[in-house]
């Protein structure tokens, strides 16, 4: 097949959960024959680095500037956007370029398939398009905003967050029942979303990391716990503040020398600066590969409150054999068994000791990572994103 896949962002670096996702389509979709040419938001001074990294995954590939303007920027855009059918970021993403390139495209060549990169870029393809468009999502965005309002308490942001959710949910169901497939992450957000629209059709095609390509390693400091995620996404931040002021104190009362480092982008200057006092709390910032800080660390965590959609993180972390303590929601949609593949913990108390117990235990957290990445290799690689990839677009066909 010819597939024109029009994106949010660029897929490389592959350095956050939905640039990983996208990339592992590339693959797949390369490998199994077709023809992917890219259309994407970004800088034009990413294009050389985008398109060698990308290698051969890709026919062709074409940045658009992303739009921008005050108008749509801060809180005044998103009380604007209340007004709209569309909710924030759909509104912000409009883009008179993104919709001309891909009826350019059209015209002037032949594809079987749009692939559009989720809900807020639907409204920069044409209408009455004459080939089949697929949704790739990644997340439920009124789920995402449900949950960071369970750990609101200024009752304005409240208003207006529940203004959003409502928004937000109308839309995606309504978005998913105009395409000819949308592709989920999981079983689990099939089941919440087919609630919404039950006559949408959702098909499972989920993250997957090259399994191969991460080297895990018998040895680790015996001290260190890792987490690593884009630090200027919100639902991120809410994970380290929770982990630092909530399972740190008993953490450290059962383990003196721990070490907690967080690993990703950035965060805002005043959220590190709160933390900067901290001995035993360190920011890397962004790293061009995290493998060798993961190999270092004795355990990975992900004890996110908000968020949605299958984790990647986990996945990456399982790829090395490292043993991950996660709350429920971070692990939500995983097929990974709690107790053999991972420990799940959501209280505060609980998650410190389950920590401290694979410290002290090297074999345990050794065999818990050596079962992850064995599960990992059977239901989250690139060979088994190739197989649902296959089954997805025969559907499509059909």
């Amino acid at each position: 097949m010819r597939i024109l896949f029009v994106l949010i962002s660029l897929p490389f670096p592959p350095n956050i959960g939905q640039r990983v996702r996208n990339c592992s389509l590339l693959r797949a979709l390369q490998m199994e024959g077709h023809k992917v040419t890219l259309l994407a938001f970004g800088d034009q001074a990413e294009l050389t680095s985008a398109r060698g990294g990308l290698g051969g995954l890709c026919a062709d590939l074409e940045v658009i500037p992303e739009p921008g303007g005050s108008a749509r920027a801060g809180y005044a855009g998103r009380l604007l956007a209340l007004t709209s059918r569309l909710p924030y970021g759909a509104w912000r993403l409009r883009s008179a370029m993104m919709r001309s390139a891909v009826s350019d495209r059209l015209a002037n060549e032949r594809f079987d398939m749009v692939l559009c990169d989720g809900v807020y870029q639907l409204g920069n393809l044409p209408t009455s398009l004459r080939v089949p468009i697929v949704l790739n999502k990644d997340d439920i965005t009124f789920e995402l905003v449900a949950r960071f309002l369970k750990h609101q308490r200024n009752p304005l942001k409240l208003i207006y967050g529940w203004a959003v959710y409502r928004q937000s949910r109308r839309f995606e169901s309504r978005s998913c029942g105009e395409v000819a497939a949308v592709w989920v992450c999981s079983e689990r957000d099939r089941q919440v979303l087919v609630r919404n629209n039950p006559s949408a059709p959702f098909m499972v095609v989920p993250n997957a990391v090259d399994v191969e390509s991460y080297e895990p390693s018998d040895t680790d400091d015996g001290r260190t716990i890792l987490f690593f995620g884009a630090m200027d996404w919100l639902p991120n931040r809410d994970a380290v503040e929770f982990f630092i002021s909530e399972v740190m104190p008993e953490l450290r009362r059962l383990v003196p020398d721990v070490s907690f480092v967080v690993a990703g982008r950035e965060p805002p200057r005043d959220f590190r600066r709160r933390f900067e006092d901290l001995r035993d709390v360190r920011f890397t910032g962004m790293l061009d590969d995290l493998r060798p800080l993961m190999a270092q660390a004795a355990i990975c965590t992900v004890p996110l409150r908000i968020g949605s959609g299958t984790r990647l993180k986990i996945l990456e972390a399982a790829a090395m054999a490292k043993a991950v303590v996660s709350t429920t929601i971070g692990a939500e949609g995983l097929t990974l068994n709690d107790g053999k593949e991972i420990i799940i913990a959501d209280e505060p108390r609980v998650m410190a000791r389950a920590i401290a117990g694979l410290l002290g235990d090297r074999c345990r957290r050794l065999e818990i990572g050596r079962a992850a990445r064995r599960h990992v290799a059977a239901e989250y690689s690139i060979p088994a994103l190739r197989r649902a990839v296959r089954e997805a677009l025969a559907l499509v066909g059909d």
